[in-house]
Order: structure tokens, then sequence, then C-alpha cells
């Protein structure tokens, strides 16, 4: 399903727990998200995500020089909006286009595709207020496991691509 926003919100916008690696300023509201090391799932965190229904949480391991790994997080809105402009009366006007079924619930794991060793990356998608707040599921040792979801995760990809057309 796709929903077409003339504006730029959503009306059936879902608030979601907002967060990144670091402090960093939020290029749409100019204000600073927080970073996750500290998360409490408190009002300091909470966004409503405009043009998204699904909250997502995205967790990987990263190896510090020491050689000690520590589990990275991020909690924000799954980016599910497609801008783009009509031309309406001789002018042209934005309009963002809302995938709404580009993910299922639940957790994928995303192996990189380059040369360079990085470790797989989790993303879990969840359509409820509020509900990406959750730790990791992140199991290095589950290669089973992580097939099926890179499968999921293709069927996914796939499927929103075409409907994109």
């Amino acid at each position: 399903m796709v929903a077409v926003v003339l504006g730029s919100t959503l009306t059936d916008a879902i608030k979601c727990y907002h967060c990144s690696v670091k402090p960093a300023l939020q290029k749409d509201t100019k204000e600073m998200k927080p970073a996750c090391q500290r998360f409490t799932p408190s009002s300091k965190y909470i966004t409503e995500c405009g043009n998204s229904t699904y909250c997502m949480k995205k967790s990987y391991n990263y190896t510090l020089s020491n050689g000690s790994v520590t589990t990275v997080v991020q909690r924000e809105c799954a980016p599910q909006a497609a801008p783009y402009q009509v031309l309406v009366d001789n002018k042209w006007q934005r309009r963002t286009k809302v995938e709404k079924d580009a993910y299922e619930e639940g957790c994928v794991i995303q192996h990189p595709d380059h040369p360079i060793k990085t470790n797989p990356t989790e993303y879990c998608y969840c359509s409820k207020n509020l509900c990406n707040s959750g730790k990791s599921t992140h199991d290095a040792t589950s290669a089973a496991h992580t097939d099926a979801m890179a499968v999921i995760f293709v069927f996914n990809a796939m499927k929103y691509i075409r409907s994109l057309r």
C-alpha cells in the first residue's frame, strides 16, 4: 500500500524512539538527536515519524582498536518516504509517497557485500508506538538464522522496488 502525502506528515504517523551513535543535529528539526549510549525509554528520546509507519532499531558489533567488541545501536523512524514533484497549474509541488508495506515486523541481519571485513548489521522493524526500545537479538554465531533472515530481507526489498513502478 502506498500513501501519498501532500504536506510533510502522514495522518497515521507512529511515535518511535530516536537516538544515534553519537549526538547529532537533525536536518529537519535542527534539534540535537541524543546518543543511544545511555538510552532509556523516556520522553527525551521520543519522536513523531511524519513519513513512516514503522520504527527501526539498527545494531551491529564494532571492534575497537584494542580488540574489544562493543555493540552499537541506533533507533529511529524506518525510512519509507520517497519525495517527488508534480506540475500543477505550471508550478512544481513537492509530494511524498510513503510505502506503508515496505517492511515486515521482525528482525533481519544484513551482511555487507564488499570485500572490507565488517560485521553484519541487524535491522529490527515494528509498527506499534514506541516499539523500538528492546535489546538487540544479534548473535553472530547463528548462521542458519542469518541466512533465513537474508532471504526475507531480499524478498521485502524486491516487493518494495516492484511497488515503485
